[in-house]
């Protein structure tokens, strides 16, 4: 595929088309030209060509003009629309180039379809116009297509999420007081039974008083591509786009770009007030923007996954296989220690779970974010100490906590992007659940510290020993070698899917 010339292949329902963008300019013309004319398309697919040709020639120029200069690459073009049968849509009334400092108006930019797209009418009101062209001299060109689904189509359901706004932070307590004093959760625990209905009544009052209190919105939904746009922008496009000579055109393009700059600048400087020393690292990841791009086709075996259901149960039989591999259980002569007694979690412990949680995490299936169950211990703190202390008591985490949504992520660096193996899930947990996790893993992390349970040459998961204290001790290894004078060798090993595979009663025994 060469960077001038590049096809998207699109399926909507049973129809199959082809768009294909064409540029045709300096040393590549002549290369580019002959990779679109020596490809051969499907006749039965409807085909779209369209882009900036750069040529003339009497089969698409306009209406009235003069007979213009026929270049080598024009002629062969024009044999290879009539041979396959192929139509200009372009309008002969229409330039799609405006000529400038004595040049005439002239059509380069071509929109060429097949005979199915034709006896489809699929493209409709075409266009071609210099409004949106932003100050260039070749016009923005557009059409509509026509695509009849089934008549037993039913439209996707919109997925909608919550959007939390601070102001109505007392409206959502108000909510969420009034729903747990007409359903109120036990305050004694008598039962792994009890738990879950406990559980269950506190997720389904902070997912009702949500709804009361605050708007929805379409989850994925188009952002704005350039934020920083203001009015003053908006007034010097449409002063670029009313221009009536070169000139005028001129001055308007260059106070257009030096608005941008300026709206562009005073942005930043707003994004940048914002920002605390605390989340000063912030800022790396809003100037990296946000991307939404559908998953490519995934491939195993020899099956292609295009739809997101397909895709999605491939995806599982990767991350979650149904048959979990053998496990020797035989001892690993790791010393018994003495049971410990527990204490209960308090008010406190749970207070500094949350202060440290931040609110721009992704929810689980409930929509709930960090910002709501803060709210919902100043209000009503007990009702979280008596859950929480149920569940440590009775060993038992409630089923409506595991639920959890998988969003797929692609893996960096990866050669592959149809394999599934490429990509790697991330659970999203209620967190209601997360921050009985995170008091659970605290406690147990103090405990791995205070009976030294981890030999010190394990690194990550437990405190003052990251995985970064290990690369530094492979360093020195490595280093002291050399000076003696010999060599150093490493293995490492890349479990697939450790975490999804864990045997948890080897875990446990």
């Amino acid at each position: 595929m060469l960077c001038n010339l590049i096809s998207i292949d699109l399926i909507f329902y049973d129809l199959r088309f082809t768009i294909t963008n064409i540029y045709l300019h300096g040393s590549t013309a002549n290369k580019t030209l002959n990779a679109l004319v020596n490809t051969p398309a499907d006749p039965c697919e409807a085909q779209i060509y369209c882009g900036d040709f750069n040529l003339h020639h009497p089969l698409w120029s306009l209406d009235g003009a003069p007979a213009p200069s026929i270049a080598a690459n024009a002629d062969t073009l024009a044999e290879w629309i009539l041979a396959n049968k192929l139509e200009v849509i372009n309008s002969p009334n229409t330039p799609t180039r405006r000529g400038r400092r004595g040049q005439r108006d002239s059509i380069i930019d071509l929109t060429i379809t097949n005979n199915t797209v034709s006896q489809g009418n699929l493209i409709l009101e075409w266009e071609s116009t210099s409004f949106g062209a932003m100050g260039s001299n070749h016009n923005s060109i557009g059409w509509k297509f026509t695509i009849c689904p089934p008549k037993d189509t039913q439209p996707p359901e919109e997925l909608m999420r919550f959007v939390i706004d601070m102001e109505n932070q007392d409206k959502w307590i108000k909510a969420i007081t009034r729903l747990l004093k007409e359903n109120p959760p036990l305050q004694i625990y008598n039962s792994t039974e009890d738990i879950e209905l406990g559980a269950w009544s506190i997720l389904k009052a902070m997912s009702n008083a949500t709804d009361c209190s605050m708007k929805l919105t379409k989850v994925h939904k188009r952002q704005l591509q350039a934020p920083w746009w203001n009015a003053a922008c908006s007034d010097m496009v449409a002063t670029l786009e009313h221009s009536v000579d070169s000139k005028s055109r001129s001055s308007a393009l260059g106070h257009l770009r030096s608005t941008i700059r300026t709206a562009r600048r005073n942005f930043a400087d707003c994004i940048c007030l914002q920002v605390s020393p605390d989340n000063i690292f912030s800022l790396t990841k809003w100037s990296k923007g946000e991307r939404h791009i559908p998953l490519p086709p995934l491939v195993m075996d020899g099956r292609t996954a295009t739809i997101p259901d397909d895709q999605a149960l491939m995806l599982k039989s990767v991350f979650f296989p149904t048959t979990a591999p053998p496990v020797d259980m035989s001892p690993l002569g790791i010393p018994v220690l003495a049971t410990r007694a527990h204490h209960n979690i308090t008010a406190n412990k749970i207070a500094s779970a949350l202060s440290g949680a931040s609110n721009k995490l992704a929810p689980g299936a409930f929509g709930l974010n960090y910002q709501l169950l803060k709210w919902l211990f100043e209000s009503h703190p007990k009702s979280l100490v008596d859950l929480y202390n149920a569940c440590l008591i009775f060993g038992y985490h409630p089923k409506c906590l595991c639920n959890a949504l998988v969003a797929v992520i692609p893996k960096p660096r990866k050669p592959d992007m149809l394999a599934p193996k490429a990509y790697r899930p991330i659970l999203l947990l209620e967190t209601l659940s997360k921050c009985l996790e995170e008091i659970m893993a605290a406690r147990i992390i103090f405990e791995i510290g205070k009976h030294n349970i981890l030999p010190y040459t394990q690194f990550g998961g437990r405190d003052n020993l990251l995985c970064v204290d290990g690369g530094l001790a492979l360093c020195h290894n490595i280093y002291a070698a050399w000076l003696h004078g010999k060599f150093a060798s490493l293995l490492t090993l890349d479990i697939s899917g450790y975490f999804n595979n864990v045997n948890h009663s080897r875990l446990m025994s």
